[in-house]
């Protein structure tokens, strides 16, 4: 559901990123302190006891994805970091810390106000005991916190298809088997190979090769050359460069955006990615599903972050797609919504309502005039750009339409489906041209080169099938190979 909650003051001190948006409270209000019990058992847990009463009484406006200048209260790496003045609290020193003071109003602003916009209630003198005797002791980690998250590896039968990638050119694809990222020349299976991270030791698997990411791989593009790939997981993007320096291209790892246990950065998995036309910027979306959107930019050369949109979408992106000269970004959220941002300052020029579900792709025609929205309400909606009224539907799917793009410079779209087909449609008069046939389970990801001449797609069957859109043929497949000793 849509998060109910604004966001304000991102860029402000600490004291003014500890509470809600907040009407203005008089001075002749009588705010009373809370009276702190005391507590005098040892072990105080994060995760099981402190955690807890920040969700109930802070995170609403304390969520990690607003790290940028503001406050996470998510983790304790997060609110060890702090805000723009410094650490929440003092290890040790529960009485002195700046959180406890304001929760117990003892010192103003209180947390959280009094006229707060998500009917946060203030904390009980139990929990702010709790709270305090947990700074008293340190304010230290849980045994399993995110940081030490007891990752296993993937069942050797886990091989679902949910992000798949080709290179504009048509020479390579790229696809996500469970945690395993797999690249390889679109004209020979046999040359295609695993790319690894030796971070992920960890969770090695049967072959004893470390997989691309701990969890399951959910985004994948190249960048217009094709000598880059992005893959996106668990919070934490990778970007991958091709060496073609011993003659053989090959693949290295060419560096990690994100972590693990940094919800500051990428809150949860990174579920849509983009590469700019000129291939210097790379596009991120995601978020905390039922709570929040995410939507950045990275610049590709150094990994760093160019820019950060606020707000997007209250609720997880779930697809990206930059205009073909570059300026703008349209996204597909689940919070039914498609909207499309500037790139140079990240506002809103548009937003478009009409979907009854969760928006599971999005693309630009080349002109720059027609968007095409995928939904889970089973519909491909079609959008005149920049009046964004829609101009058309298109039905007739049985299950939630997961992926769209246009073919080429055409107006004929490919659209891949939960009801096992991939589909091309002509949005002049919504007419279905062809079924590429071959798909036995659901579809979740498809792609297609710069000419629209070549598309992939990847589903519940782990199969990785390509065509030829011209005629529709199955030109190859990549299958799964069977765990040892099946």
């Amino acid at each position: 559901m849509p998060s109910p909650f604004p966001r304000v003051a991102r860029r402000l001190s600490l004291m003014l990123l500890l509470f809600c948006p907040v009407l203005a409270v008089g001075a002749d209000d009588d705010v009373k302190p809370i009276a702190i019990a005391e507590i005098t058992r040892q072990g105080i847990g994060f995760d099981k006891e402190i955690a807890p009463i920040l969700r109930s009484h802070c995170t609403a406006c304390h969520r990690g994805n607003d790290a940028d200048g503001s406050l996470s209260l998510e983790t304790v790496a997060a609110i060890r970091e702090g805000g723009d003045s410094g650490p929440a609290f003092v290890p040790g020193k529960g009485g002195e810390s700046l959180l406890v003071k304001v929760a117990a109003h003892r010192e103003e602003p209180i947390m959280p106000p009094l006229d707060n916009d998500v009917n946060a209630s203030p904390l009980s003198p139990e929990e702010l005991g709790l709270l305090k005797r947990w700074i008293d002791e340190g304010g230290k980690e849980s045994s399993k916190s995110a940081a030490t998250m007891d990752w296993q590896p993937l069942p050797p039968d886990t091989h679902p298809i949910r992000a798949v990638a080709l290179s504009p050119d048509g020479t390579w694809l790229a696809f996500g088997r469970g945690n395993r990222l797999l690249v390889g020349p679109v004209a020979s299976a046999e040359s295609t190979s695993e790319l690894n991270d030796p971070a992920t030791t960890n969770v090695v698997p049967a072959n004893g090769r470390p997989p691309a990411h701990l969890d399951v791989i959910a985004s994948l593009a190249f960048s217009p050359d094709g000598h880059r790939l992005a893959s996106g997981g668990f919070r934490t993007v990778k970007i991958w460069q091709r060496d073609n320096k011993n003659g053989a291209p090959s693949w290295r790892l060419e560096r990690t955006i994100g972590s693990i246990d940094n919800p500051g950065i990428f809150g949860d998995r990174v579920t849509a990615l983009g590469f700019s036309p000129d291939g210097k910027r790379l596009a991120t979306g995601g978020g905390v599903p039922a709570a929040s959107g995410e939507l950045r930019i990275w610049d590709v050369a150094s990994g760093e972050p160019v820019r950060r949109v606020p707000d997007p979408h209250s609720d997880v992106v779930l697809s990206i797609d930059y205009s073909a000269d570059g300026k703008l970004l349209a996204t597909g959220a689940a919070d039914k919504f498609a909207k499309v941002f500037a790139v140079d300052d990240g506002k809103q020029v548009a937003s478009m309502e009409g979907h009854t579900h969760h928006v599971l792709g999005i693309a630009w025609r080349k002109d720059g005039k027609v968007i095409a929205s995928a939904g889970a309400d089973n519909e491909i909606k079609l959008w005149s750009y920049p009046e964004t009224k829609q101009m058309r539907a298109i039905k007739g799917f049985g299950k939630e339409v997961t992926a769209i793009d246009f073919l080429g410079d055409s107006a004929n779209t490919i659209a891949g489906s939960a009801d096992h087909t991939v589909r091309m449609h002509d949005t002049n008069n919504g007419r279905e041209l062809r079924r590429l046939g071959g798909s036995s389970d659901f579809v979740y990801a498809l792609a297609i080169t710069a000419d629209g001449k070549i598309v992939i797609a990847g589903g519940q069957d782990g199969v990785l099938r390509i065509w030829n859109t011209a005629d529709g043929k199955l030109i190859g497949q990549r299958a799964p190979t069977p765990p040892k000793g099946s």
